[in-house]
């Protein structure tokens, strides 16, 4: 099938228009074209209706989304405070060419003016991490602070499946992060995400705050308020 369409390609290059009408083969031929396309349309006309019909079939099949497009599409849902239903909905609509290009026009055009210079500070930091339409994914964003509402936004995140949150500009203790593994010493801990920061005891005190940004909660409990919810959770 592969040099069949190498074929379409040569003659497309060559001035030739191949179409499907259902399953017949429309052709529109350029003057003066060399004899042997002629006879390949005449005798291999199934082959070429097989072709171009797995050419439209891969066409159908949206691309993957980029970081960027998922990132629009979950500060929509969040802004209109989408239920587990309609995440699902979205994601299964991005399948489709249209209805994808639907959604990002409407997700871009909501997006809120970018911040002024020197408004960076003003600000919360949020991860956010989970199932984003094809698999679990990590994503940054700021939320400006006179619009953060901790309660609220835990809350639109709980709808999303299989969800979690934290903020990335609070400190957290290693000894609630997931990617803390045990030592010998009860009350030191080494970094499973490659950390390399080390104090000169070879380890990093499981209770001390660690501004990091590698630091994911060790357990759905959305880990935004570094202590208090993740110690009664352990």
């Amino acid at each position: 099938m592969s040099a069949t369409t190498d074929i379409i390609q040569a003659m497309r290059n060559s001035g030739f228009v191949l179409e499907l009408a259902g399953d017949r083969l429309k052709v529109r031929v350029p003057p003066g074209c060399p004899s042997f396309y002629k006879y390949l349309l005449r005798n291999r006309k199934s082959e070429f209706i097989a072709a171009l019909k797995e050419q439209q079939a891969e066409f159908a099949q949206p691309t993957e989304l980029s970081d960027t497009e998922r990132g629009l599409l979950i500060a929509m849902g969040l802004h209109w405070q989408y239920s587990a239903d309609d995440w699902a909905q979205l994601w299964s609509d991005c399948r489709d060419h249209e209805q994808r290009a639907n959604w990002l026009r409407i997700a871009e055009s909501e997006q809120p003016p970018a911040p002024k210079q020197g408004d960076t500070e003003l600000a919360v930091t949020i991860r956010i991490e989970g199932n984003f339409g094809t698999g679990r994914m990590q994503f940054d964003m700021g939320v400006p602070l006179d619009r953060w509402n901790e309660q609220k936004f835990s809350e639109q995140i709980a709808a999303m499946p299989g969800a979690t949150w934290w903020q990335l500009d609070q400190p957290k203790r290693c000894a609630d992060c997931r990617h803390a593994q045990p030592t010998q010493h009860t009350a030191l801990v080494t970094c499973g995400a490659g950390r390399e920061d080390y104090p000169a005891c070879g380890a990093f005190w499981d209770s001390d705050p660690k501004p990091c940004n590698q630091w994911a909660p060790s357990a759905n409990t959305h880990g935004q308020t570094a202590d208090n919810e993740l110690r009664n959770a352990r």
